[in-house]
């Protein structure tokens, strides 16, 4: 695939639609808790001011309830920090006045309101992506988290557009180089460590790499989506037990290993009481009773775990070990964290839980790439071939 959509675009004179994600957290009092996504955007937005565009900037934030106007999710909260930092913003919450507004000021960026405001956004509707269409001349999706969503700006509203004015974005450039490099080329030894609660999510992933003309050498399991795999073995696991369609998809999974090693966990920390922090203990796998409720990894298989990694040369890295929400039940996470920073090779990691973990520990230098995406990424690496199956790619066409 030729990178770098923008460097190709003829941007002088033109309204430019960037599909952004702006989803920050936003306390009561209208503050940004974490501005990490906004400056983010900064360089696609520079990009196309210094090349003479106009920037309409569009973004969901949250999840609103019903039709109309949730002040505290409105994006009119992001304004006074593009200010901030020095950017000329206008608001803009009528869609039909955009239209014309939109030839004005070409240095004054426009931002829509909130697009989950406007009940087309997830209806997949026709009406609402040619409203939007009439906003701009080029469509720019740099929102790579959103892309394995069918939201109507995202998968719908680019194919409004000639294919030579839509693209992608700065931010989605360094996401497609990462994980190109792990979906087509991964040098081995090339491990995959997931966490996480729900196996149904990583599925599509390890088939598809277990299927690759290059699979892992070691797939590394922990959190809840590790059970699946030790029930299918004949292990009890106690209060955690995992569902009979767990284990089937467990099973599929295991049937396609061939030479790829799979590590599992070898003991757990557990509590019979999860408001009880008084009641934590570590126990072996075998020692686990029906009481047991299992909220991490155990320091033998941190360090089980951590002796392979030694020996990587690429990792994948999703979710967490444990349910990390507190001390207690997240030192399996930062011990496995700790073993992938210290890797001399590629290191990439995506997903809010496992991110916001590494950012948490400070390890995010040491890695090689952080993944905006959670669902998109798991899309795109699940896929044998992305540009056809994830829909915000699919709908930009055809790599070029």
């Amino acid at each position: 695939m030729n990178k770098s959509f923008l460097h190709r675009a003829f941007l002088y004179r033109q309204r430019v639609f960037v599909r952004a994600d702006l989803n920050v957290p936003i306390a009561e009092n209208g503050s940004i808790k974490n501005d990490k996504r906004l400056r983010a955007i900064l360089p696609t937005i520079a990009h196309i001011q210094k090349h003479g565009g106009k920037v309409i900037l569009a973004s969901h934030i949250g999840r609103p309830s019903g039709n109309g106007l949730d002040h505290h999710l409105s994006t009119r909260n992001l304004m006074s920090w593009f200010e901030e930092h020095g950017l000329e913003i206008e608001f803009e919450r009528d869609l039909l006045a955009a239209q014309t507004n939109s030839y004005h000021n070409p240095q004054r960026i426009m931002l829509l309101e909130n697009l989950r405001f406007f009940a087309g956004e997830k209806n997949y509707s026709i009406p609402f992506a040619e409203l939007l269409s009439n906003v701009a001349d080029i469509y720019v999706n740099d929102a790579f988290g959103t892309m394995h969503r069918n939201d109507t700006s995202v998968s719908l509203l680019p194919q409004l557009f000639l294919p030579q004015n839509r693209g992608w974005g700065l931010l989605v450039d360094l996401e497609l180089e990462a994980l190109e490099a792990l979906h087509d080329s991964p040098k081995q030894p090339f491990m995959i460590v997931l966490g996480g609660a729900k196996i149904i999510d990583k599925v599509g992933l390890l088939s598809n790499f277990l299927a690759h003309h290059i699979p892992p050498a070691v797939i590394i399991l922990g959190g809840k989506i590790a059970l699946p795999f030790l029930a299918a073995g004949g292990s009890n696991l106690g209060a955690s037990s995992p569902t009979d369609e767990e284990i089937i998809l467990a099973q599929q999974i295991l049937s396609q290993l061939g030479q790829t090693k799979l590590l599992l966990p070898v003991d757990f920390v557990v509590t019979t009481d999860l408001t009880q922090t008084n009641d934590i203990h570590t126990k072996s796998l075998t020692e686990v009773t029906s009481n047991d409720i299992i909220i991490d990894i155990g320091p033998q298989t941190v360090q089980l775990f951590a002796q392979s990694l030694v020996w990587a040369k690429t990792v994948f890295a999703n979710g967490t070990m444990g349910i990390n929400e507190a001390p207690h039940d997240s030192v399996g996470t930062e011990g496995v964290l700790r073993a992938i920073a210290a890797i001399d090779g590629l290191k990439v990691a995506g997903g809010g839980d496992a991110v916001a973990a590494i950012e948490s520990l400070g390890l995010g230098n040491q890695m090689t790439f952080l993944s905006t995406g959670g669902g998109a990424t798991l899309a795109y690496l699940g896929s044998e071939n992305p540009w056809a199956t994830v829909p915000g790619l699919k709908a930009l066409g055809p790599a070029a």
